[in-house]
């Protein structure tokens, strides 16, 4: 219960309604890692003293990625920047196996992950859509100063993504009647968030995240439990459209129907792209080292602010992120930890609902990082969101696959008679 406990502290500050504290006083860009760091310490020092396993099917793959991490900040363009970057990651290593051994320590843990989640997400939502109301809900704030410590809609968005994530692997589970009611009710509350952040990425990790449901479904033979949630969200998001011209706008620019201004953005963020592209062919085997995106693209391959008035700040994509950052091997690298993770959390989704939750918040993350880098910063909203995957990264590789069944067609030796 003691790692429990620490655990259980280290989450309700990740999804806490304000700025990370920093009582040592190190600046924002360290505060989340010593508060990380601090708190998976005793975690993982209980865990060495009673010899607790440790290893897990992802440390293969966090090998080669932290070794190419460790090697490209040899060359790194800003030490300094990159010492944060690592330290970041080193933060989030130590938060990933002290989830690990707490898992494996009591079965308590993925329920008070999972629950800690759910109502802080409610909450932080609830507090960005008073915000919201003030404002009106036919506005689209770049920036919400309320929850504090979460600056804008692509956080809020992605939070809101992981919370539809996290109830459609409930509603899959077997429960009752009022259960599936609250659960759903939960569900309709989150989706109408979801529909006024106006956050399109967001909505498409959802429709990621609905086909993931639909494939372990087929898989556990549960359709029926699905259509349930899917008439519900098919329902409540056309009632939403047809009454939002905004809401229709952007999701016709989202199905292929562009406006003007959802065209530009598409080409902005390919433009974005091919400018990420050719720093990748000028640093390819290198990077420019761990967290010095944004110092050597926005001078170099994006000099003038964009027509929103923006620069790059990051490659909009995750995996060209880190490639740019670390060069192609450790791109790849970064890639192949991906779909590692991805792949064993298809496998064991079926065997639990904390498991069926994790695959799908992480394909919810995927998807999101496909058009976006929610990772890019080592402070605020953007460091907690990276910590949080990686919690989750845990839940899927952390727990045991389900027992096999027995072959009927082989003998059984423990009860063979001689």
């Amino acid at each position: 219960m003691f790692q429990l406990g620490f655990l259980f502290a280290l989450v309700v500050s990740l999804v806490w309604p304000g700025d990370v504290p920093d009582p040592a006083g190190v600046g924002d860009q360290l505060a989340w890692s010593v508060l990380c760091l601090c708190g998976a310490a005793p975690i993982l020092l209980v865990a060495v003293s009673d010899r607790q396993r440790l290893r897990t099917p992802l440390d293969p793959f966090l090998g080669v990625y932290l070794l190419l991490v460790l090697a490209t900040s040899i060359t790194s363009v800003d030490r300094p920047q990159t010492l944060l970057a690592v330290i970041a990651l080193l933060g989030n290593l130590a938060v990933f196996y002290a989830t690990v051994v707490t898992l494996r320590r009591t079965d308590l843990t993925a329920a008070v992950v999972l629950a800690v989640v759910v109502i802080g997400i409610a909450i932080l939502e609830l507090i960005a859509v008073e915000f919201h109301l003030e404002q009106g809900l036919l506005a689209r704030p770049a920036a919400y100063p309320r929850p504090a410590g979460w600056s804008g809609y692509p956080e809020l968005g992605l939070l809101a993504a992981i919370q539809v994530a996290i109830l459609i692997a409930m509603a899959q589970e077997r429960q009752s009647w009022w259960a599936r009611a609250a659960t759903l009710a939960l569900l309709v509350v989150t989706l109408c968030e979801l529909a006024f952040l106006y956050s399109r990425l967001a909505w498409m990790a959802v429709v990621g995240v609905a086909g993931a449901a639909a494939a372990v479904a087929v898989r556990a033979h549960h359709v029926r439990r699905l259509a349930v949630v899917g008439v519900v969200m098919l329902a409540f998001g056309g009632v939403l459209i047809f009454q939002n011209t905004t809401l229709r706008n952007l999701t016709g620019s989202v199905v292929g129907i562009e406006s003007s201004t959802g065209a530009a953005r598409a080409s902005q963020r390919f433009l974005i792209w091919q400018r990420t592209a050719a720093l990748i062919r000028d640093y390819p085997w290198h990077g420019v080292g761990l967290g010095n995106f944004a110092l050597v693209y926005e001078p170099n391959y994006n000099p003038r602010l964009n027509p929103d008035l923006r620069r790059g700040g990051h490659a909009h994509n995750l995996w060209l992120h880190q490639t740019a950052e670390l060069g192609l091997p450790g791109g790849m690298a970064y890639l192949a930890l991906w779909v590692a993770v991805l792949v064993i959390g298809w496998k064991r989704a079926s065997s639990s609902l904390y498991q069926r939750a994790a695959f799908y918040v992480l394909v919810a993350v995927a998807f999101r990082s496909l058009g976006d880098n929610m990772f890019f910063s080592l402070a605020g909203g953007s460091a907690r969101l990276s910590t949080l995957a990686w919690i989750y990264f845990a839940l899927v590789a952390g727990e045991r696959g389900p027992t096999p069944l027995p072959d009927p067609s082989r003998p059984n030796l423990a009860t063979a008679r001689p």
